[in-house]
């Protein structure tokens, strides 16, 4: 359960925004239940992005959010957006 923070340490520490965009894909690949919001709101708690800034990161990252979409069970499954 614990693995998954170096992972979200890494995203907050990131300065080359290049790189975001790698290191999202590899949170959702490696945790598929974690929603779109979720990612928008890790980015916001960087301090140097607008929410609209990180919504369009995630967006051009991983797509939108697809409500309908049956996401497998996991760590992030309980936390609210």
């Amino acid at each position: 359960m614990f693995q998954v923070l170096p992972m979200l340490a890494e995203v907050l520490r990131l300065r080359d925004s290049s790189m975001m965009s790698l290191e999202l894909t590899g949170l959702v690949t490696k945790y598929p239940d974690m929603r779109p919001e979720q990612l928008v709101n890790l980015l916001i708690c960087r301090g140097d992005l607008s929410r609209a800034d990180a919504r369009q990161i995630v967006s051009d990252t991983i797509g939108e959010d697809d409500p309908q979409k049956k996401r497998p069970l996991g760590i992030f499954t309980e936390i609210p957006s």
